[in-house]
């Protein structure tokens, strides 16, 4: 992946507010923390979760998310071909997490 990093910065309400771009979703997630260790934890693991690369990164996501993001890595797929089919399915299955699916 390319260079991934966890922002943190103080708030107006001596919290911390982490802040980074999701790389799977391009999507900005923010969270505080009440304290500067807590915030800096979170980054390290962070951090370490997303460089590693692993297949964990993606039971994250909705299967809208997924399959956007296999169209964006691979545009010439055989999906593209049936996108009739695809829209139809991410209408009916996009909302639930790859988590859920057993």
């Amino acid at each position: 992946m390319q260079e991934f990093k966890v922002n943190i910065y103080p708030s107006e309400d001596k919290n911390f507010l982490s802040s980074y771009i999701h790389p799977l979703t391009k999507r900005k997630i923010r969270q505080n923390f009440s304290s500067s260790s807590e915030a800096q934890e979170f980054k390290k693991a962070t951090e370490e979760r997303f460089k590693s690369n692993k297949v964990e990164n993606f039971s994250a996501l909705t299967i809208e998310e997924l399959i956007s993001y296999f169209m964006r890595e691979k545009p010439k797929n055989h999906f593209s071909r049936k996108i009739c089919h695809l829209i139809d399915f991410i209408e009916t299955f996009g909302r639930f997490g790859v988590e859920d699916i057993h």
